[in-house]
């Protein structure tokens, strides 16, 4: 549902306060895409909008802090469907790594689109902290310390230093998200026997399986 504003006005009811922010969010992601983070301004998008600038200042005081919410909002889906997959999961722990994997994957196989910004940009420089890239923080990396200090406390695997295997897991997960959605990984793409996005998807998949088989074999 998009919104249209009536310029330097204000939402007044929760509701519709939500569907500015959301417009915000969407028009936002918009020009950072199209003009990067130099060549925004929250000018440009109260124009966009047209909405008054001091109308948008209420809802973010500066664009890195709109980046770093849009950031998270695109975060969004894909943290709640690995909440939902670790609530429901019956299996070991460890095993919930390739599953977690798999939901990023498949994310960036039907969506990318709400992957770029945090693909393509860096955010704004600042020498201040918002509220909302204070309280930031990858959500994922979180939820794969629980697995495995769970997995470790389950005795499924020996490794004691679950905080640094996190961030081991993370990086490759998101290294390859990232690495596959740059413009050289099209030149590679071309490269005879390399296969299709899904194909690599599916050979990294295998090979986190391998690791995590190994933790358990130690």
């Amino acid at each position: 549902m998009r919104v249209y504003f009536v310029k330097k006005t204000r939402a007044r009811s929760f509701e519709q306060k939500q569907l500015v922010f959301k417009e915000i969010i969407y028009k936002g992601r918009e020009l950072f895409l199209r003009f990067g983070v130099g060549g925004f301004t929250m000018r440009a998008l109260a124009n966009e909008l047209d909405m008054g600038q001091a109308s948008l200042y209420t809802y973010f005081k500066s664009k890195r802090e709109l980046w770093f919410a849009i950031v998270e909002e695109d975060f969004k889906n894909s943290d709640n469907k690995i909440e939902e997959l670790i609530k429901e999961y019956k299996g070991k722990s460890i095993n919930l790594i390739e599953e977690i994997a798999t939901v990023y994957f498949d994310s960036m196989k039907e969506d990318y689109r709400t992957f770029r910004l945090v693909f393509k940009t860096s955010p704004p420089k600042s020498s201040k902290k918002g509220p909302i890239e204070e309280q930031y923080q990858i959500k994922t990396i979180t939820l794969l310390q629980e697995i495995l200090l769970q997995a470790a406390q389950n005795g499924e695997i020996k490794e004691r230093e679950t905080t640094k295997l996190a961030y081991f897991f993370w990086s490759i997960i998101f290294g390859v998200a990232l690495s596959t959605q740059t413009d050289s990984f099209g030149t590679i793409e071309k490269i005879p026997y390399f296969g299709t996005l899904a194909e690599y998807f599916d050979f990294v998949l295998r090979k986190i399986k391998v690791l995590v088989e190994a933790l358990q074999k130690q």
